[in-house]
């Protein structure tokens, strides 16, 4: 490693926006000597799991409001209908900046949906076998603007 990039990995320890704003400097003027590779893939590959961490936890929020929407429709209310909307907003975001996120979503779908399973139960009270184990809708239905679980 170069001195250069000895002193890339130690900013990083330092102060990480100024690493982020020198790195990105020096990967655009090409000098690829004067970075700390493994600590730029560390970030990189940690950018994609936030991602796709970001893409279940507003499918966990939205899951879970359909839910308590379905199975405590006495409890509705405008909030839940804006949290709805919000979350799929978001959603369609995110899959306009990283469509691989939209491919692959199905399979993100069902831990998504235990997920939200869990926070209905616990934000409604109601027993766990009034919320069935398996999704009552798809994913499609939940992304859906026109759908709400009845």
């Amino acid at each position: 490693m170069t001195d250069k990039a000895t002193a890339n990995a130690a900013l990083y320890e330092q102060d990480f926006a100024q690493w982020a704003a020198e790195t990105a400097d020096l990967v655009k003027a090409g000098r690829f000597d004067d970075l700390d590779t493994s600590v730029l893939w560390e970030e990189i590959n940690a950018m994609a799991g936030r991602e796709e961490r970001d893409l279940i936890s507003r499918l966990k929020q939205l899951v879970g409001h359909l839910l308590k929407w379905q199975y405590q429709p006495e409890r509705r209310s405008r909030s839940w209908i804006t949290t709805i909307g919000n979350q799929r907003d978001e959603i369609q975001g995110i899959f306009e900046l990283s469509p691989s996120l939209r491919r692959t979503a199905a399979l993100r779908y069902e831990k998504a949906y235990a997920l939200g399973r869990k926070l209905a139960l616990n934000e409604t009270g109601l027993a766990k076998t009034m919320i069935p184990e398996q999704p009552p809708f798809t994913l499609e239905q939940a992304l859906d603007e026109e759908f709400m679980a009845e």
